[in-house]
């Protein structure tokens, strides 16, 4: 089976294997992985995925994912990359006249331009033919160095074709400070999306919150297609006449901001 790399966010590492093992779930792609190779202080992580298509589905609703790709090379140098990488002279030609571009990042150090430049062009050997494209190519590459979250030699460099990305755009979205209504209880946008992910929430399915608070995960639910409802002991919550902005219609004023009146059902107040 065809091998993809996750590349994570290196946030609430705790809830990536959960997220990651709903995002299978609610998109029906079967996954396989090393769970014993999995690292909390790594953004990296090795899958068996049937195909590009399904890798792209699996990671498209990812909080805590920022892209996939599929699987090129590895090694603790260049020189092994390269030699991997050579093994695969047959995925080149699908790529030769292809317009691409090259992603060049480093976990846990800065690069500056003149090195990444050095790198992509150290891949001049694949030879590609095609327009080089920062918007809108047709194949995407990816190179990373991997260093680690504490200052230290180079552990791995990775290399592969970029074929999906997560959902992260979404927690700048929900930022509870762009929110027009916000509360000493609301909870973290991105919390609550990662949330809504593990809920499983999606058309056709209820999400029902005992403490719904100023009401986040009502919302990122109903955003994930969800109907939704819930309850709290403090109405005034609810109604917007508690917390740090008030007076603003309270739950359902952020309902309105998001545009999920549709799917957000009602609220009550009780113990």
């Amino acid at each position: 089976m065809p091998k993809f790399v996750v590349q994570f966010a290196q946030f609430h590492e705790d809830f990536r294997l959960p997220e990651l093992d709903a995002l299978s779930q609610l998109e029906n792609v079967a996954i396989s992985f090393d769970r014993s190779s999995y690292s909390p202080i790594s953004p990296f992580l090795i899958v068996d995925i049937a195909s590009a298509a399904a890798a792209a589905r699996l990671v498209r609703r990812g909080i805590l994912i920022r892209s996939i790709f599929e699987y090129w090379a590895s090694g603790q140098t260049y020189a092994e990359v390269f030699a991997e990488t050579e093994q695969i002279r047959d995925r080149w030609a699908l790529y030769k006249q292809s317009s691409f571009r090259f992603i060049v990042e480093a976990f846990g150090k800065s690069l500056a331009q003149e090195e990444k430049l050095r790198i992509i062009e150290s891949f001049s050997y694949l030879g590609f033919e095609g327009a080089i494209r920062m918007k809108g190519a047709e194949a995407e590459f990816f190179v990373c160095e991997e260093y680690g979250e504490e200052p230290g030699p180079l552990k791995r460099v990775w290399f592969g074709r970029v074929v999906g990305r997560g959902s992260r755009e979404l927690v700048e979205r929900f930022d509870v400070k762009k929110r027009r209504y916000l509360g000493n209880t609301t909870m973290d946008a991105e919390l609550s999306l990662v949330m809504a992910n593990q809920a499983l929430a999606r058309s056709g399915t209820l999400v029902y919150d005992p403490f719904v608070g100023t009401g986040s995960f009502l919302v990122t639910c109903a955003y994930m297609g969800a109907c939704t409802m819930g309850s709290d002991i403090d109405g005034r919550q609810i109604r917007g006449t508690a917390g740090f902005r008030r007076n603003t219609d309270g739950i359902m004023a952020n309902v309105a901001q998001y545009g999920v009146a549709g799917r957000v059902l009602d609220t009550a107040v009780f113990d």
